[in-house]
């Protein structure tokens, strides 16, 4: 008696199956794909990449400093000039740089940088209902508080002799023109406010090559 061909038939995951087939010659294997198996853990993660840690400076007023009385609808600078209080601890590319001259203008280092400012105010309003307007002005470009590479307006929702204490977040990147002017920063407000305990503090975050 004649022995009968097979088909060699593998199955995923399983060993290979002989099946005899009658009368006809053997062919190829045939694979049949089975289930997806489970996912396997997860790698280590990669080290941590530079935080560009480049320190802080604080620009305040000096103890004592004169109280301003912002009139409404008035501008008036942030800070506005020597003498103050700074304390810092840049490093790297910033070491030893002044961000605000004597003058109340405030310095680039160089086109590229990124800074992020800090300004810390206390206003009290003269009347209830208002809001003070904190913008960041090209130096010599200021009307009116027109142009302003960036501003906030923050409402005043106490009632009238509360202090608010504010503190307002600025990214700036500085281009040409606050790196041939400088940049003042300026306040207005919409009811008449006083304002003390002015502080700047400008951090580094992109250091340009």
């Amino acid at each position: 008696m004649s022995k009968l061909p097979v088909y060699a038939i593998a199955v995923q995951g399983r060993p290979q199956v002989a099946v005899a087939a009658l009368g006809r010659p053997a062919v190829a294997s045939v694979t049949v794909p089975g289930q997806q198996g489970a996912r396997g853990i997860q790698g280590e993660r990669g080290p941590q990449g530079d935080s560009g840690d480049y320190g802080t400076v604080r620009y305040g007023e000096m103890m004592g400093a004169t109280v301003t009385d912002l009139p409404a609808n008035t501008d008036a600078p942030f800070i506005v000039t020597a003498p103050r209080d700074v304390l810092g601890n840049l490093r790297g590319p910033f070491a030893d740089f002044a961000f605000l001259d004597d003058d109340g203008v405030l310095r680039a280092r160089k086109s590229g940088d990124s800074y992020q400012l800090s300004l810390r105010v206390t206003a009290v309003p003269q009347l209830f209902g208002g809001w003070l307007k904190i913008g960041i002005y090209i130096a010599g470009n200021i009307s009116g508080l027109e142009g302003a590479t960036s501003e906030r307006t923050v409402p005043l929702t106490e009632a009238a002799g509360t202090p608010h204490r504010i503190d307002e977040l600025f990214q700036v990147t500085p281009r040409s023109g606050f790196l041939a002017n400088g940049a003042k920063i300026m306040l207005r407000a919409s009811v008449p406010v006083r304002l003390s305990q002015e502080t700047l503090f400008v951090t580094p975050l992109v250091a340009a090559p």
